[in-house]
Protein backbone atom coordinates (compact mmCIF):
# COMPACT_ATOMS: atom_id res chain seq x y z
CA UNK A 1 0.00 0.00 0.00
CA UNK A 2 1.21 3.51 -0.78
CA UNK A 3 -0.07 4.57 2.63
CA UNK A 4 2.63 2.68 4.55
CA UNK A 5 5.23 5.43 4.09
CA UNK A 6 2.82 8.12 5.27
CA UNK A 7 1.80 6.05 8.29
CA UNK A 8 5.48 5.52 9.09
CA UNK A 9 6.08 9.28 8.97
CA UNK A 10 3.04 10.01 11.13
CA UNK A 11 4.01 7.54 13.84
CA UNK A 12 7.62 8.69 13.72
CA UNK A 13 6.52 12.29 14.35
CA UNK A 14 4.20 11.12 17.14
CA UNK A 15 7.06 9.25 18.78
CA UNK A 16 5.49 5.82 18.38
CA UNK A 17 8.65 4.17 17.08
CA UNK A 18 7.34 0.62 17.26
CA UNK A 19 4.56 1.52 14.82
CA UNK A 20 6.99 3.54 12.69
CA UNK A 21 9.20 0.45 12.37
CA UNK A 22 6.18 -1.72 11.58
CA UNK A 23 5.04 0.44 8.67
CA UNK A 24 8.55 1.07 7.37
CA UNK A 25 9.09 -2.69 7.12
CA UNK A 26 5.71 -3.15 5.43
CA UNK A 27 6.62 -0.50 2.87
CA UNK A 28 9.94 -2.22 2.13
CA UNK A 29 8.34 -5.67 2.07
CA UNK A 30 5.81 -4.74 -0.60
CA UNK A 31 8.33 -2.81 -2.67
CA UNK A 32 6.31 0.35 -3.18
CA UNK A 33 8.63 2.89 -4.76
CA UNK A 34 8.77 6.49 -3.54
CA UNK A 35 10.80 8.17 -6.24
CA UNK A 36 13.65 10.18 -4.76
CA UNK A 37 12.58 9.39 -1.19
CA UNK A 38 13.15 5.65 -0.87
CA UNK A 39 16.26 6.14 1.24
CA UNK A 40 14.11 8.18 3.65
CA UNK A 41 12.31 4.97 4.60
CA UNK A 42 15.57 3.46 5.77
CA UNK A 43 16.60 6.63 7.61
CA UNK A 44 13.35 6.64 9.60
CA UNK A 45 13.55 2.90 10.23
CA UNK A 46 17.14 3.11 11.48
CA UNK A 47 16.45 6.17 13.66
CA UNK A 48 13.48 4.43 15.27
CA UNK A 49 15.54 1.29 15.93
CA UNK A 50 18.28 3.40 17.53
CA UNK A 51 15.73 5.27 19.65
CA UNK A 52 14.32 1.96 20.94
CA UNK A 53 17.81 0.56 21.67
CA UNK A 54 17.35 -2.38 19.34
CA UNK A 55 20.29 -4.82 19.19
CA UNK A 56 23.20 -3.33 17.27
CA UNK A 57 23.40 -6.43 15.08
CA UNK A 58 19.82 -5.81 13.93
CA UNK A 59 20.50 -2.12 13.34
CA UNK A 60 23.64 -2.91 11.32
CA UNK A 61 21.74 -5.47 9.25
CA UNK A 62 19.24 -2.76 8.29
CA UNK A 63 22.04 -0.28 7.54
CA UNK A 64 23.81 -2.89 5.41
CA UNK A 65 20.63 -3.31 3.33
CA UNK A 66 20.45 0.46 2.89
CA UNK A 67 24.09 0.68 1.78
CA UNK A 68 23.44 -2.13 -0.68
CA UNK A 69 20.63 -0.13 -2.27
CA UNK A 70 22.05 3.38 -1.87
CA UNK A 71 25.83 3.03 -1.98
CA UNK A 72 26.20 6.65 -3.13
CA UNK A 73 24.48 8.16 -0.06
CA UNK A 74 26.94 8.97 2.76
CA UNK A 75 24.31 9.00 5.53
CA UNK A 76 24.23 5.22 5.90
CA UNK A 77 28.01 4.92 6.27
CA UNK A 78 27.76 7.47 9.08
CA UNK A 79 24.94 5.44 10.65
CA UNK A 80 27.13 2.32 10.51
CA UNK A 81 29.96 4.25 12.18
CA UNK A 82 27.54 5.32 14.91
CA UNK A 83 26.60 1.72 15.58
CA UNK A 84 30.23 0.71 16.02
CA UNK A 85 30.88 3.76 18.20
CA UNK A 86 28.11 2.68 20.54
CA UNK A 87 30.01 -0.59 20.97
CA UNK A 88 33.37 1.23 21.39
CA UNK A 89 34.69 -0.39 18.22
CA UNK A 90 36.67 2.67 17.19
CA UNK A 91 38.67 1.15 14.34
CA UNK A 92 35.54 -0.02 12.51
CA UNK A 93 33.80 3.30 13.25
CA UNK A 94 36.75 5.25 11.83
CA UNK A 95 36.68 3.23 8.62
CA UNK A 96 33.00 3.99 8.03
CA UNK A 97 33.36 7.66 8.99
CA UNK A 98 36.11 8.05 6.40
CA UNK A 99 33.99 6.16 3.86
CA UNK A 100 31.11 8.54 4.51
CA UNK A 101 33.34 11.57 3.87
CA UNK A 102 34.70 10.02 0.69
CA UNK A 103 31.21 9.28 -0.64
CA UNK A 104 30.02 12.77 0.31
CA UNK A 105 32.90 14.55 -1.41
CA UNK A 106 32.52 12.36 -4.48
CA UNK A 107 28.74 12.57 -4.85
CA UNK A 108 27.62 15.74 -3.05
CA UNK A 109 26.46 17.44 -6.24
CA UNK A 110 24.68 14.48 -7.81
CA UNK A 111 22.87 12.67 -4.98
CA UNK A 112 19.33 12.05 -6.20
CA UNK A 113 17.97 10.41 -3.07
CA UNK A 114 17.21 12.36 0.08
CA UNK A 115 20.36 12.99 2.14
CA UNK A 116 20.83 14.77 5.47
CA UNK A 117 24.58 14.26 5.61
CA UNK A 118 25.43 17.97 5.77
CA UNK A 119 23.70 18.12 9.15
CA UNK A 120 25.87 15.17 10.27
CA UNK A 121 29.23 16.68 9.28
CA UNK A 122 30.00 18.28 12.64
CA UNK A 123 29.42 14.98 14.41
CA UNK A 124 31.43 13.05 11.81
CA UNK A 125 34.43 15.35 12.23
CA UNK A 126 34.07 15.37 16.04
CA UNK A 127 34.00 11.57 16.17
CA UNK A 128 37.05 11.35 13.91
CA UNK A 129 38.84 13.87 16.12
CA UNK A 130 38.14 11.80 19.22
CA UNK A 131 39.15 8.49 17.60
CA UNK A 132 42.40 9.96 16.24
CA UNK A 133 43.19 11.48 19.63
CA UNK A 134 42.64 8.14 21.37
CA UNK A 135 44.94 6.54 18.79
CA UNK A 136 47.65 9.11 19.56
CA UNK A 137 47.26 10.84 16.18
CA UNK A 138 47.13 14.28 17.75
CA UNK A 139 47.87 16.36 14.67
CA UNK A 140 45.11 14.66 12.69
CA UNK A 141 42.77 14.90 15.68
CA UNK A 142 43.38 18.65 15.92
CA UNK A 143 42.61 19.08 12.20
CA UNK A 144 39.33 17.18 12.48
CA UNK A 145 38.35 19.18 15.58
CA UNK A 146 38.95 22.39 13.62
CA UNK A 147 36.80 21.10 10.75
CA UNK A 148 34.04 20.27 13.22
CA UNK A 149 34.01 23.85 14.50
CA UNK A 150 34.04 25.24 10.97
CA UNK A 151 30.84 23.27 10.35
CA UNK A 152 29.17 24.38 13.59
CA UNK A 153 31.04 26.49 16.11
CA UNK A 154 28.09 26.25 18.52
CA UNK A 155 28.36 22.48 18.94
CA UNK A 156 29.50 21.80 22.48
CA UNK A 157 30.97 18.36 21.70
CA UNK A 158 33.03 19.82 18.86
CA UNK A 159 34.22 22.64 21.11
CA UNK A 160 35.12 20.14 23.84
CA UNK A 161 37.15 18.03 21.43
CA UNK A 162 39.03 21.08 20.18
CA UNK A 163 39.62 22.49 23.66
CA UNK A 164 41.29 19.26 24.81
CA UNK A 165 44.18 20.14 22.48
CA UNK A 166 44.71 23.68 23.81
CA UNK A 167 43.83 23.42 27.51
CA UNK A 168 47.47 23.11 28.59
CA UNK A 169 48.42 26.37 26.89
CA UNK A 170 48.51 29.83 28.45
CA UNK A 171 45.10 31.48 28.77
CA UNK A 172 46.09 34.25 26.37
CA UNK A 173 47.16 31.68 23.77
CA UNK A 174 43.88 29.79 24.19
CA UNK A 175 41.93 33.00 23.65
CA UNK A 176 43.92 33.82 20.50
CA UNK A 177 43.30 30.36 19.04
CA UNK A 178 39.57 30.58 19.73
CA UNK A 179 39.38 33.92 17.90
CA UNK A 180 39.49 31.91 14.67
CA UNK A 181 35.82 31.09 15.32
CA UNK A 182 34.55 33.33 18.11
CA UNK A 183 34.41 37.10 18.37
CA UNK A 184 32.96 39.23 21.17
CA UNK A 185 29.38 39.12 19.94
CA UNK A 186 26.82 38.29 22.58
CA UNK A 187 25.95 34.93 21.01
CA UNK A 188 29.58 33.84 20.85
CA UNK A 189 30.35 34.92 24.40
CA UNK A 190 27.22 33.22 25.75
CA UNK A 191 28.11 29.99 23.98
CA UNK A 192 31.66 30.06 25.35
CA UNK A 193 30.38 30.80 28.84
CA UNK A 194 27.89 27.91 28.76
CA UNK A 195 30.33 25.46 27.16
CA UNK A 196 32.99 26.25 29.72
CA UNK A 197 30.54 25.84 32.57
CA UNK A 198 29.72 22.36 31.28
CA UNK A 199 33.39 21.50 30.84
CA UNK A 200 34.37 23.07 34.19
CA UNK A 201 36.97 25.33 32.60
CA UNK A 202 38.13 28.03 35.02
CA UNK A 203 40.64 30.71 34.02
CA UNK A 204 39.36 31.20 30.47
CA UNK A 205 35.78 31.10 31.75
CA UNK A 206 36.33 34.11 34.02
CA UNK A 207 37.79 36.04 31.10
CA UNK A 208 34.64 35.55 29.03
CA UNK A 209 32.13 36.25 31.79
CA UNK A 210 33.98 39.51 32.45
CA UNK A 211 33.51 40.44 28.78
CA UNK A 212 29.80 39.57 29.04
CA UNK A 213 29.42 41.78 32.08
CA UNK A 214 31.29 44.74 30.56
CA UNK A 215 29.80 44.64 27.06
CA UNK A 216 26.29 43.27 27.61
CA UNK A 217 25.55 43.56 31.35
CA UNK A 218 25.07 39.77 31.53
CA UNK A 219 26.03 38.58 35.00
CA UNK A 220 26.84 35.04 36.10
Amino acid sequence: SRDYRYLMDCYHVLGDHDKAIQYAKLHLKFGVDSIGLESHIYVSLINSMIFLNKPEADIRSCIKDAIGKFSDIPDFYAFMAGSFLREKNFSAAKEYLLDSLHIYRKNSECILQSSHYISMLTTVYTNLAEICRLDGENEQAYSYAELALYENKYNTEAFKEFYIHIKALEVETQENLLRKWYDESKNDLLFLKNAMEQLEINDLYFLYIKKLEEKYSVYS
